[in-house]
This record gives structure tokens, sequence and C-alpha cells, in this order.
């Protein structure tokens, strides 16, 4: 897995810990089943923009998408 992905998975679950939420709990709150954000937090898979979308307005994360390269 890429590291920027590992880095957004691994933000995922610290949120969803810190909050004390559930995988079924913050599944619930995103739309999603709880063994699709299982995968997602190990890194087993890739996660489309509006799944992210969902579980990031759902604990709360605030992230920037950045799409091509930066101009030097």
């Amino acid at each position: 897995m890429h590291p920027k992905h590992q880095l957004i998975a691994a933000m995922i679950k610290n949120q969803r810990q810190k909050k004390k939420l559930t995988l079924r709990a913050a599944a619930r709150l995103a739309k999603m089943q709880a063994t699709q954000l299982k995968k997602i937090e190990d890194g087993m898979v890739s996660m489309t923009i509006p799944t992210a979308a969902r579980l990031c307005e759902a604990l709360d994360i605030q992230i920037t998408l950045q799409i091509g390269r930066a101009h030097v």
C-alpha cells in the first residue's frame, strides 16, 4: 500500500478509537459495512473519494485532497 494510503488509514482508525467508536458504530455513521471499514483501516483495500468523504464526515476528520503533482 502507498504510504499516503497508510497514513489515511491510520488517521481513520486513530480518530475512530479516539471517539471510542466500535467498527460497527463508525461504519453505521459512514453508511458502510463494518467489514469494509475494517479492510480500509487494515490497508487491505483502497477507498473511493466518496467513501473517504463519508468516513471523514462521520469521524470529524479534515483532509485536503491534492490531485496531480505540485509545480516546482
